[in-house]
């Protein structure tokens, strides 16, 4: 289906915010512990928001089916 406006713009403002927090390293915490990544994050701020992005969306419940 095709995401509500209020979907599209959730999205867009989440995309923006989470550019504007990748590109001030400064304010960014290394996570330890946990198992290691198969596949580095993207180090590119707008690439890794997008990247955030197709997680979030992949987690929420309109993805996930029961059979």
């Amino acid at each position: 289906r095709e995401p509500s406006r209020d979907e599209a713009t959730g999205c867009e403002d989440f995309l923006k915010s989470q550019t504007a927090m990748l590109h001030d390293k400064a304010h960014l915490t290394t996570l330890t512990g946990g198992g290691k990544a198969t596949f580095a994050a993207a180090a590119d701020p707008v690439r890794r928001a997008r990247e955030n992005l197709a997680l979030v969306l992949y987690n929420h419940n309109d993805f996930v089916t029961i059979h």
